[in-house]
């Protein structure tokens, strides 16, 4: 087996391969982020590697469609809190950071520490995610400009009128989206398991409106996707 880091960034995707991990020998390269860089990044994994196992952080949206995309081609990927790859950075005395260290050092981390196999949530949790995602969003926005409105002069007659406008389409955006989480809970797969972390999603969007209340929410909303959906 054949341990290769990541280093996933918003243009670039750097990789090494640890040729022989224990003298730190890397075989290094870099590849755009996009669905042409990725398909090439595979094939030259694929051309340098017999069995590669597939490390990288975990860095939200873009570590989680890299990760997809490397799972569906049927190569075995690990993504790591990137806490955890921090703290054996720190433990390995390394005193040049950069996207090439980062990868080598994530080889590394695969090498030594095996981390468990990740294995993508279907595609119904990753949709209502990204709906729950889209939803914190706009109640974010909605406390923003209620704010607002409360610092807004009265005579600002306008400016107040602008800002409810926004606030009432908030409110219907956000009750449109809320409804197709519960039209799948209702309709959507069978598997029970998705079921339960489809509801708990739709109850930790369901926070106050003020600031610390909204806070509140979303840290109920993290905390039942983890138990929901443990392989995220």
């Amino acid at each position: 087996m054949e341990f290769v880091g990541i280093d996933v960034g918003a243009e670039n995707l750097y990789v090494a391969i640890a040729l022989d991990p224990d003298k730190r020998r890397f075989k290094t390269s870099s590849f755009s982020n996009d669905s042409a860089g990725q398909k090439k990044l595979v094939c030259w994994v694929r051309k340098h590697t017999q069995a590669p196992f597939i490390c990288m952080e975990s860095t939200g949206y873009l570590s989680q469609e890299l990760g997809l995309y490397l799972h569906e081609e049927g190569l075995k990927v690990a993504i790591v809190n990137p806490r955890k790859s921090r703290h054996f950075y720190e433990a390995l005395g390394q005193k040049n950071k950069n996207d090439k260290v980062d990868a080598q050092t994530l080889a590394l981390f695969g090498y030594r520490m095996r981390p468990e196999v990740w294995n993508p949530p279907s595609r119904n949790i990753r949709e209502l995610k990204r709906l729950c995602r889209r939803i914190t969003q706009l109640k974010q926005e909605r406390v923003r400009e209620k704010n607002r409105l409360k610092s807004l002069p009265r005579e600002d007659k306008l400016t107040r009128k602008s800002i409810r406008r926004n606030i009432h389409f908030l409110d219907k955006e956000i009750k449109i989206l809320e409804g197709e989480i519960d039209k799948f809970i209702e309709l959507g797969d069978e598997d029970k398991k998705e079921k339960v972390s489809a509801r708990g999603m739709r109850e930790g969007e369901s926070g106050g409106e003020s600031g610390r209340e909204s806070e509140g929410g979303e840290e109920k909303k993290k905390k039942v996707l983890l138990m929901g959906s443990s392989n995220t």
